[in-house]
């Protein structure tokens, strides 16, 4: 298990609310099994903003190990886009972000449907992928023949003033905790919470399969919300890897007194072996 804690201290010209954040990586699913950890975060602090993001590598499937190449090209472009408008740190921003995300992965996705329709006398469509795969992410420095995701879940936070803005979609989510009670901002976009939000019984052979995903124009539909922080608030982000296999845990980290208090409880007690890759972000106000 790889793990990373950070700690962050209120400085210069952020948010008068948002005083410490923390974060840990935690590796050791299958993914990681196979050398690539899917599970990404991205803490960005600047003198007008917090940014805190999760993301896990996504795609339309019931699992199968893809080398996560979709994700880390949408991440850098949602990096570069808001730090193109630093000046601003407003919800336009962040939905401006996450389409610059989309169409890159986008692109990663057409790119690899055009080699895949140059490749001749290959029945296994399987391979026909993987060496599809490749072949797209050769410009990046991966050779071979990879299946590839193009894809992710992402739960982005933008700290500005008192304000957090919150883009979602995927399998990813964002608690906040105020006084005594935890609870997710938005809802993920899983097959089981759809179908528990629709009265129905949750299906454990359903717990991997998203029904909103970065990256694939048929099932881009972020959500977008705006929320105040007070004083006393904290919020966790955290992968699936995490809220799905362990919402015990999930429970017991937001009653932790303090970001710190939070990722030290995960870090402490989510063993390997994991089933999944694991990520999580603490901030507290």
């Amino acid at each position: 298990m790889a793990s990373h804690i950070a700690v962050l201290s209120r400085s210069g010209g952020l948010s008068d609310s948002v005083l410490q954040t923390a974060y840990v990586t935690l590796a050791g699913g299958w993914a990681a099994a196979w050398g690539h950890c899917d599970d990404r975060v991205i803490l960005e602090r600047t003198e007008r903003r917090l940014l805190a993001v999760v993301a896990d590598a996504t795609s339309p499937t019931y699992g199968g190990y893809f080398m996560p190449l979709g994700m880390d090209i949408g991440l850098a472009a949602l990096q570069g886009e808001l730090r193109a408008h630093d000046h601003v740190c407003s919800m336009p921003c962040l939905v401006g972000a996450l389409g610059a995300a989309h169409r890159v992965m986008c692109d990663l996705e057409r790119a690899i449907e055009a080699e895949r329709e140059k490749m001749t006398g290959l029945e296994d469509a399987l391979l026909r992928s993987a060496r599809a795969g490749g072949r797209a992410a050769e410009p990046f420095g991966f050779h071979g023949d990879r299946l590839v995701h193009t894809g992710a879940s992402v739960s982005a936070c933008l700290f500005a003033g008192t304000k957090m803005h919150v883009a979602q979609i995927g399998s990813c989510r964002v608690y906040r905790r105020r006084g005594r009670r935890g609870e997710p901002l938005l809802r993920d976009h899983t097959l089981n919470t759809q179908l528990s939000a629709a009265g129905q019984e949750p299906d454990p052979a359903h717990q991997s399969v998203v029904t909103r995903i970065l990256g694939f124009p048929a099932h881009v539909e972020p959500e977008f919300a705006t929320f105040d922080v007070e004083p006393g608030d904290a919020f966790f982000l955290c992968s699936d890897g995490v809220w799905v296999g362990h919402p015990a845990l999930v429970e017991r980290a937001l009653a932790a007194s303090t970001p710190q208090g939070m990722v030290g409880l995960i870090t402490a007690e989510l063993k390997q072996p994991l089933r999944d890759d694991a990520a999580v972000i603490a901030v507290g106000a």
